[in-house]
């Protein structure tokens, strides 16, 4: 599992654009909270040879998957919160999972912890309000 700002990063399969190279159907996980994203560890060793060689022939458009096998099942296993496209479900799972965590931070007495715990759901909380409006 992979975390970020101490929150779980969710795993989807989407496009990045590296040095000027359009990778789509990668593997990638990201963070809801601060928007960061990185390639999944599980195929970032290819991605990084990939990348090599993509440079070395100026490409400037690769299908991962076209390079690379992808089990996704090994995949969704290793990243638990996985982007089906249902965002109100995904946010949804994120404030469960941050809840769980904030109910831990507290046995322990981390206040620190708890504050960030709680600054993480009003941003969550503010995400599937905009997602909710959207939708109506």
């Amino acid at each position: 599992m992979n975390w970020c700002c101490g929150a779980m990063m969710i795993g989807s399969i989407g496009a990045l654009r590296v040095e000027g190279i359009v990778f789509e159907r990668l593997p990638l996980v990201y963070c809801p909270v601060c928007r960061r994203f990185e390639v999944h560890p599980l195929v970032s060793d290819a991605f990084e040879l990939l990348l090599d060689y993509a440079q070395g022939d100026n490409a400037r458009h690769i299908v991962f998957d076209d390079f690379v096998t992808i089990d996704e099942a090994e995949l969704r296993a290793h990243q638990p919160l996985w982007d089906d496209g249902e965002p109100l479900l995904l946010i949804q799972a994120s404030i469960d999972q941050a809840l769980d965590l904030l109910s831990a931070a507290k046995a322990l007495g981390d206040v620190l912890w708890k504050r960030e715990l709680g600054d993480r759901l009003k941003r969550l909380a503010a995400l599937k309000s905009k997602i909710e409006e959207r939708q109506n």
